[in-house]
């Protein structure tokens, strides 16, 4: 054990500035739309600062922004992990599910999917969804406790945690469900809401 105002201070590394250019966005975005889904069912690139480290490789420290790609009639399998997420739409329309919530987005809205909520992404439109994902899944990562599952499964063992929660004898400690109940909203965000966004992608 060590006192903390014993512990000398220990300099802090500051990313240099990264810019994203709308063209390369836009151009990985055409990109994941041409390949087959990845082994998890989904289109997915994650923008990497070149000062990142493994593990935990992120925009900025601690937090990742990932483009993701939905084709016309696709649909994502469920997943839970226990890193909370903002997502932000840029292109089409899509329905977003998490827990009990069911929302339908388009561009510009914004929407938080908290953690080790089982969440999945469907597009019933005739253009691409494309949604900015960001989370703390890098922080989680270096501290090695990064919690990812995924497939259809996960919804039937939630289903039978909750039946057996409910089942539970009145003198006995009731088992709660492994994800909670609190509401995922979803916010059509006026530009002004979202200048610095907005702003950027309009302008590249």
């Amino acid at each position: 054990m060590r006192r903390t105002d014993e512990t000398p201070a220990q300099g802090m590394t500051v990313w240099k500035p990264l810019h994203v250019p709308r063209a390369a966005i836009e151009a990985e975005i055409e990109r994941l739309a041409q390949e087959p889904p990845g082994r998890d069912g989904r289109r997915a690139s994650v923008i990497v600062h070149p000062e990142a480290t493994a593990p935990g490789l992120g925009l900025s420290p601690g937090v990742d922004v990932t483009i993701n790609v939905l084709k016309p009639g696709e649909a994502t399998p469920p997943m839970r992990r226990n890193a909370n997420q903002i997502e932000f739409c840029i292109r089409g329309r899509g329905i977003v599910t998490a827990g009990e919530q069911t929302a339908e987005v388009g561009r510009w809205d914004t929407w938080n999917i908290p953690s080790m909520r089982i969440y999945a992404h469907e597009n019933r439109s005739d253009d691409l969804f494309v949604r900015l994902s960001y989370s703390n899944a890098p922080l989680l990562e270096k501290l090695g406790i990064h919690f990812v599952e995924a497939g259809a499964q996960i919804r039937s063992q939630e289903r039978a945690a909750a039946g057996m929660a409910q089942a539970a004898p009145a003198n006995s400690p009731a088992r709660a469900p492994p994800t909670s109940r609190s509401p995922m909203p979803a916010h059509a965000c006026a530009d002004t809401n979202i200048w610095s966004i907005s702003r950027w992608w309009r302008t590249g």
